[in-house]
C-alpha cells in the first residue's frame, strides 16, 4: 500500500484567483452562501479517482470541520476513509472523529501554559491593532485572524509571535489570514499518527505552505509548487520545488504520483 497525504487549499483545489486557468474550464466543488468558491479542473477530478482508486489518499487541511464538509467534491466524488482537519487537531475516520486522536489532543492542550482563551485575554492589545479584522475559532483549537494587509505591521507581528513561542503557541502568517496557534498541532504529528495503523512501502505528499513543512519531511517524496509560500524557503530549507502553478501543479503532481506509484509496485 502506498499513501498520498495533500494540503487542500492552493494545493489540490483552488479559488478563482489562483486556479491560473479559465475559469470556464473548471469545476466548482465549494459554495458558500451560493457563492462558488473552489475549483478545480476535470483531469485533477480523474486523476484523484484514480490515486483514490489505487492508494490511500488522506486529505490533511488547517479547514474546520464544516469548511471541509463543503467541500462536495470529497463528500461525493472522492470520499476518503480518513481525513486530517484543523491543523491535526481532528482526525475523521469514515466521517466519524477518531476518539483516541481526540484525547491525545485534549491531553496536549491541557499541558499548555495558556489555554486559548487565556491566549485571548494575554494579547488582548495586541489583536486590537486596526488591521486585525475579525476572526474565528478552529474547532475550539486555535484562532484564524483576517488581517488587513494594506496596513498590517510585520515587525510588530514577529515580536507578537516571539512571545506567542514563550507561552507555547505560535503565528503563521498567510496572505490576509494568521493563525495563531498551539505549537504541538501540526499536520505532521497527526500523520504520524495515522501511519503508525498501516506499513505504508512509499508515502507521497504535497503542500504549498510552512504549515505543511512537517507533513513533506515525513515523505518519500513531495511535491511543492512553485506559488507556494514555500518557495520563499527553497533554498534555506533544501527543497526541491515544481515548476508549475496553479491547477497546472495539481495535475503534474497527481500524474506524477500515478507513475511513480506504478513503478514502485511493479519493483
Amino acid at each position: 500500500m502506498q499513501l498520498f497525504t495533500s494540503d487542500l487549499d492552493r494545493t489540490l483545489i483552488f479559488s478563482q484567483r489562483t486556479i491560473h486557468t479559465a475559469i470556464e474550464n473548471c469545476l466548482c466543488i465549494e459554495q458558500l452562501e451560493e457563492r462558488d468558491i473552489s475549483y478545480i479542473n476535470a483531469s485533477i477530478e480523474q486523476l484523484l479517482k484514480q490515486i483514490h482508486d489505487t492508494m490511500h489518499f488522506v486529505p490533511v487541511t488547517t479547514r474546520s470541520m464544516a469548511q471541509y464538509k463543503r467541500i462536495t467534491l470529497f463528500q461525493h466524488t472522492v470520499v476518503p476513509d480518513v481525513a486530517i482537519l484543523a491543523n491535526g487537531g481532528v482526525i475523521l475516520r469514515n466521517g466519524v472523529i477518531d476518539p483516541d486522536w481526540q484525547q491525545h489532543i485534549e491531553q496536549q492542550l491541557q499541558l499548555l501554559p495558556l489555554s486559548l482563551q487565556q491566549i485571548g485575554i494575554k494579547y488582548a492589545r495586541e489583536l486590537s491593532a486596526g488591521y486585525f479584522l475579525r476572526h474565528h475559532i478552529i474547532e475550539n483549537l486555535f484562532y484564524c485572524f483576517i488581517i488587513d494587509q494594506q496596513t498590517v505591521n510585520l515587525q510588530e507581528l514577529k515580536e507578537f509571535n516571539q512571545s506567542l513561542q514563550q507561552d507555547g503557541w505560535q503565528s503563521y502568517l498567510q496572505g490576509r489570514k494568521l493563525y495563531i496557534m498551539p505549537q504541538f498541532l501540526t499536520k505532521g504529528a497527526a500523520v504520524e499518527y495515522i501511519k503508525h495503523f498501516q506499513h505504508y512501502d512509499w508515502h507521497f505528499a504535497a503542500g504549498d505552505s510552512l504549515m505543511d513543512l512537517s507533513m513533506l519531511e515525513l515523505a518519500d517524496e513531495y511535491f511543492v509548487p512553485l506559488h507556494g509560500e514555500l518557495t520563499q524557503f527553497a533554498q534555506q530549507l533544501n527543497l526541491k520545488i515544481v515548476q508549475k502553478n496553479g491547477s497546472d501543479f495539481a495535475e503534474h503532481c497527481l500524474r506524477q504520483i500515478l507513475i511513480k506509484s506504478s513503478e514502485n509496485a511493479a519493483l
